[in-house]
């Protein structure tokens, strides 16, 4: 596997079943005014659909002329969106990745300012940016609520650095270093996350591999000069398939603790050797969920189809109980794996050499 990258920018996009939203994802990065001097790139990861993706991504891109020389299109098997963003990474040519959703709409000056962002420090591991929303059908009332969870609305107050800050940029648009991602892998960095896998929303992937940079000594950068439009489907907007992203969302948040443990430089150990079991954790969660009545609030979602904070919060917790009961003590054992980790702080430990 070659750490070396050339400089440039490289436009990923993974793909499951993709085929009606890839059509305007890709005219509008044909339309990214890019000077001649910056290299750039667009590589369509086709994930197991089950669909025509690849014929559509193929007819799409033979449409414009500016994807002459710079496009591909590449197949991955592995179910999962962790496996097909592996695969953009190791066959990307340039040193800035855009991971760029399905229906993500990159405005005309992302590659450009990607370019100059990464540049200014090789220390920059990661570049989150700024999006805004494209709805398919009218605003739900408890959108603004929850618009983050859609990776829409502005992620820091300030632009710049803001690693230390414990949080994780949005997956959607963000850019990272290639080679800063390369040494992870080669360093023995193994995704927790298996992301998305078809209509099974798991999440945190992405949060994964900025948290693993960090870690491993880089900046965590935000720029809110980097901006997308993300088209939301009706689809998802769902009340029922929005409350199933959360329930997802909040499973994942479990398998991932561990490294909010390190980023905190927390330690699982506790006072009393009964807490270091899951059946503590377990009935903590339980418990309270049982006694404020959070069983009926799922019940009556599913016959009123309606979303409350309430609701929201019931089906959040819900995901937590039964995801610390799938995890068990798995957890203790990917924290200590991550502690001795060969990748933490490795960019100061390269700089030590």
């Amino acid at each position: 596997m070659a750490l070396e990258s050339k400089p440039g920018v490289s436009i990923i996009v993974c793909c499951y079943n993709s085929s009606k939203r890839l059509p305007e994802t890709i005219k509008h990065i044909s339309s990214q005014k890019v000077p001649d001097e910056i290299s750039w790139e667009l590589i369509i990861i086709n994930n197991n659909s089950s669909d025509d993706t690849k014929t559509v991504a193929k007819e799409e891109i033979e449409k414009y002329k500016v994807f002459e020389n710079r496009s591909f299109i590449i197949d991955e098997s592995r179910p999962g969106l962790t496996q097909a963003r592996d695969t953009g990474f190791k066959n990307a040519r340039f040193e800035c990745v855009i991971m760029c959703d399905d229906d993500n709409w990159l405005n005309s000056n992302y590659v450009k300012l990607a370019y100059e962002i990464i540049n200014q420090s090789p220390d920059i591991g990661a570049i989150g940016a700024l999006g805004t929303e494209y709805l398919e059908v009218e605003k739900p009332y408890w959108f603004e609520q929850y618009k983050a969870t859609f990776a829409v609305g502005r992620f820091s107050n300030v632009s710049g650095n803001i690693t230390n800050s414990n949080n994780g940029l949005y997956g959607a648009g963000a850019c990272v270093r290639r080679s800063a991602y390369l040494s992870l892998v080669e360093n023995g960095f193994t995704p927790l996350s298996s992301d998305r896998i078809g209509d099974v929303l798991m999440s945190g992937g992405d949060s994964e591999i900025f948290w693993a940079l960090e870690l491993a000594g880089f900046f965590i950068w935000y720029d809110d000069r980097l901006t997308f439009t993300h088209f939301i489907s009706k689809k998802a907007l769902c009340p029922k398939n929005f409350l199933k992203k959360m329930y997802y969302g909040t499973r994942s948040e479990i398998i991932l603790r561990p490294y909010s443990y390190l980023m905190k430089n927390k330690s699982f150990i506790v006072r009393s050797s009964i807490k270091k079991d899951w059946r503590w954790l377990f009935l903590a969660h339980l418990i309270p969920f049982l006694a404020k009545g959070r069983f009926l609030d799922i019940l009556i979602f599913k016959i009123t189809q309606k979303i409350n904070n309430r609701i929201v919060t019931s089906h959040v917790e819900y995901g937590k109980i039964i995801q610390i009961f799938t995890e068990k003590n798995y957890n203790l054992v990917q924290y200590a794996n991550l502690k001795n980790s060969k990748w933490l702080n490795l960019k100061h430990k390269s700089s030590e050499k």
